[in-house]
């Protein structure tokens, strides 16, 4: 059996292609605080109103009471967008809002971009309550799209989000989900538009980028899409493993395994006990083994590296997903490559 014939047995075999390296429901991680004053109808600080910040895309929340000053502060929240309630004597008043994270600075401050200011009782808040009943009549769209999206019935999320988009055109939640529906439909073009909006609207969550680069891979935008994921590590340094990893299964899927082989180097250096990480550099070291014909006969010449992957990832994962794959591997290198030409460096 030939090699090339034996890499599509295996490369078939791992049932790899399918591999979803993350999508937008994981897009979610950077942590933000949230401050702001409540004052009453004629401008006058609130002391003792009760601030709930919920976020819509997870079940966290955060509640705090306002001080003397109608200043009230929230920390160890998720970026994203977040329902907001302020409560007090029986008035009450609530907003949708976006929350940015990764921000330093004066919670106190005007220029601190997550203040979110609110009035209980008057005029503001009865304009208030208008807003807030459109918005739970978009959201209910918005909330059906995801769902629909979740179920692969892209057309009909589509149709959804482009009655939302209407009215909510600025929140970069609705044009990711947008992506979503589009990149199902291999609508590749539109997706990429979509989570390019995404990203000018919420231009540090590093999971946009990540997913921008997915498609930018599918689209064979290589260079385009390597920038994108090295954005999203430099956003995200403490997931920046998972980013690299995530480039490098992607390039996988598009047949790029060569490709694959420095962004796994940048994983394996920032975690050495990656496991998966370990088992896709054995099959991109393999697949880039050399072969030549001596005295009539082909001979693979491997990258050195290629057993001590395999070997490493069943040391750290002996009953893990692709354990299996990794000792088939092993048994191939053992039967067919003579130690004597395992030895060619990287």
């Amino acid at each position: 059996m030939t090699k090339a014939r034996l890499v599509t047995l295996l490369v078939v075999g791992l049932g790899l292609l399918l591999v979803d390296p993350g999508g937008i429901a994981a897009q979610l991680g950077t942590t933000a605080s949230v401050a702001g004053k409540v004052v009453d109808e004629k401008d006058q600080p609130v002391q003792g109103a009760e601030v709930v910040i919920k976020s819509l895309q997870t079940a966290r929340e955060c509640t705090a009471k306002t001080d003397k000053n109608g200043e009230y502060l929230c920390a160890g929240l998720l970026q994203g967008r977040h329902e907001i309630t302020v409560k007090y004597k029986g008035l009450s008043n609530k907003a949708v809002r976006n929350v940015a994270g990764g921000l330093y600075g004066d919670p106190t401050s005007t220029a601190f971009q997550n203040r979110f200011n609110f009035q209980v009782g008057g005029e503001r808040a009865e304009a208030a309550k208008k807003q807030r009943e459109e918005f739970e009549k978009t959201k209910v769209g918005f909330d059906r799209a995801v769902a629909l999206n979740n179920e692969g019935k892209f057309e009909e999320a589509l149709a959804e989000l482009q009655s939302v988009l209407e009215k909510e055109s600025t929140q970069w939640v609705v044009h990711a989900q947008l992506g979503v529906a589009y990149q199902g439909l291999n609508r590749l073009d539109d997706a990429a538009t979509a989570y390019q909006k995404a990203i000018e609207l919420n231009p540090s969550n590093p999971h946009l980028y990540a997913t921008l680069g997915e498609v930018y891979l599918k689209q064979k935008r290589v260079e385009e899409a390597r920038k994108m994921f090295e954005t999203a590590a430099q956003l995200s340094p403490e997931d920046a493993a998972q980013f690299y990893y995530k480039l490098a299964v992607s390039l996988y899927n598009i047949g790029e395994l060569k490709a694959g082989i420095e962004p796994l180097k940048k994983v394996l250096e920032i975690d050495p006990n990656y496991a998966n990480a370990h088992f896709f550099m054995g099959v991109f070291l393999y697949s880039s083994a050399e072969t030549k014909i001596e005295g009539g006969e082909v001979k693979t010449i491997l990258l050195s590296g290629t057993v001590e992957s395999f070997q490493r990832y069943l040391e750290l994962e002996p009953n893990g997903r692709y354990a299996n794959d990794a000792k088939q591997y092993l048994q191939i290198i053992e039967a067919q490559v003579p130690a004597a030409v395992r030895i060619r460096k990287k």
